[in-house]
């Protein structure tokens, strides 16, 4: 799991260096390389120094990782249609939205106080 959260971060930032993935996974640096190790080793990842920072290492994802990335999304909305199924389309919409707010909430860091 560790994995494909480090490979999907890579994707949506448009690559990243091993000190933002370890920070966006709140995991430490060795940790963060345990899990983007194999992924590179796979060729789902490219390493490759930064270009302004000879100490920072970047991260991009591959064309094979990105085929990869979206296989593992289809088949999430695969097992998100099994679950939802039968379930009143009011409800299905109701948690889409509370789920789509707690995720804006959490991207945009904590809310203040008395915020709805």
């Amino acid at each position: 799991l560790g994995q494909f959260w480090a490979l999907h971060l890579v994707s949506s930032l448009g690559g990243a260096s091993l000190t933002s993935v370890a920070r966006h996974l709140s995991v430490s640096a060795p940790t963060a390389c345990a899990s983007v190790d194999p992924l590179v080793d796979r060729g789902l990842l490219a390493r490759r120094r930064s270009a302004t920072d000879r100490r920072a290492i970047e991260l991009r994802l591959t064309p094979r990782g990105q085929r990869i990335e979206a296989r593992v999304w289809a088949q999430i909305g695969v097992v998100m249609d099994e679950a939802v199924a039968g379930l009143p389309p009011g409800d299905v919409a109701i948690a889409v939205r509370v789920f789509r707010t707690l995720r804006d909430r959490l991207d945009a860091g904590l809310p203040t106080e008395g915020a709805a």
